[in-house]
């Protein structure tokens, strides 16, 4: 590599600043401690408290480094928080309308563990909570993982009623 590019890489590294960069592991950490409250009964082994408080924290680094101000934290956490009781009501009726419509499925377990439309229907449902309450770029974020993990590319920002199902994704 010639002096030119190491000092144009050596810049780039002084202007970068990681503290607001938000990987995709943190993002895949965020999605599955939300499933596991969500549908906790198939996760035992969590301390929903100690869940609850792991997600209030990582949400709140994600603020952080998105810019928002110490005075709006509290307020979107808070918020988002308590949305979860929503988005749980709904995916409850997501899940009973996959059991109604799909005979492949034999029971909500593998709706829950192991199907991928699931989890992409999961992951619309907390990306779209977020872009309600007019948080920016962490909805796309939890879109991009969702797509990366099932191949289904849902916009955290569409309008999807209730009892939704998506038979296959890819393929």
């Amino acid at each position: 590599v010639n002096d030119d590019v190491l000092l144009w890489l050596e810049n780039k590294n002084k202007v970068l600043n990681k503290n607001l960069y938000i990987s995709d592991d943190e993002i895949e950490i965020f999605y599955i401690s939300l499933k596991k409250l969500l549908f906790n009964e198939y996760y035992y082994e969590y301390n929903l408290k100690e869940l609850i408080y792991d997600i209030n924290q990582m949400l709140k680094s994600f603020l952080l480094k998105l810019k928002y101000s110490k005075k709006e934290l509290d307020k979107l956490i808070d918020s988002f928080i308590i949305s979860l009781i929503e988005i749980e009501k709904k995916l409850r009726l997501d899940l009973k309308q996959f059991i109604l419509t799909d005979p492949a499925i034999s029971n909500e377990i593998e709706l829950v563990l192991a199907s991928l439309p699931f989890d992409a229907i999961i992951g619309y449902r907390i990306a779209n909570s977020l872009s309600k309450e007019n948080i920016f770029l962490l909805p796309d974020l939890i879109m991009k993982y969702i797509k990366s993990k099932t191949g289904i590319d849902i916009s955290p920002y569409a309008q999807i009623g209730e009892g939704f199902v998506i038979d296959h994704g890819v393929g």
